[in-house]
């Protein structure tokens, strides 16, 4: 079985996912599919915010260095 959450495999006995920690649940045939197709559907989107934050980043790591390096030659 495979969890609805994450779609990790769940060993048979198991309660949990030991992936992402949700509980097991045993679904119909036809909701199987359904579940399948969504985990298949959903790969990771980069939002907006991580590219911002990214370049954030960057900008304070080349300003700090150009800080030190004109401190250094004065």
């Amino acid at each position: 079985m495979y969890c609805v959450n994450c779609g990790a495999f769940i060993k048979e006995g198991h309660s949990y996912c030991t992936n992402c920690g949700r509980k097991r649940v045993d679904i119909k045939p036809v909701e199987k599919e359904i579940v399948i197709e969504k985990i298949i559907e959903k790969p990771y989107e980069k939002k907006a915010s991580d590219k911002v934050i990214y370049i954030l980043v960057s900008i304070t790591i080349i300003l700090s260095i150009f800080i030190i390096l004109i401190s250094n030659t004065i």
